[in-house]
């Protein structure tokens, strides 16, 4: 049990990184569903050093960087969420993703 939920893991994780303009079937916005659920902790360490390269104060770009990247993250997580329960459904049309970019590591 503990290997099947590992391999799944590891191929939800490999596809995350995959880009898709738009889901075109439930299949693509199940897997970005899963991704994003499973991967939206890191847009905190990547908002971390967004804006922590941005500001000119180093302290107040990690702590801005701490809280947009919880925000983003719990938006990203609740958006797989979100993904992963309804991907038979094309809600939103044509089972676009509610959350930009579709993936965390996407460019904006």
């Amino acid at each position: 049990m503990v290997k099947a939920l590992s391999i799944v893991l590891m191929a939800v994780l490999v596809l995350n990184f995959t880009s898709f303009a738009f889901a075109k079937t439930p299949g693509d916005k199940l897997i970005r569903g899963v991704g994003n659920v499973f991967s939206g902790w890191l847009e905190v360490p990547k908002n971390i050093d967004k804006e922590w390269k941005a500001s000119k104060n180093a302290g107040i770009g990690i702590f801005a960087g701490i809280i947009k990247g919880l925000c983003l993250g719990l938006g990203r997580t609740a958006s797989g969420i979100w993904d992963a329960v309804t991907f038979p459904v094309s809600i939103p049309k044509d089972y676009e993703p509610f959350f930009k970019p579709d993936y965390v590591f996407d460019k904006e």
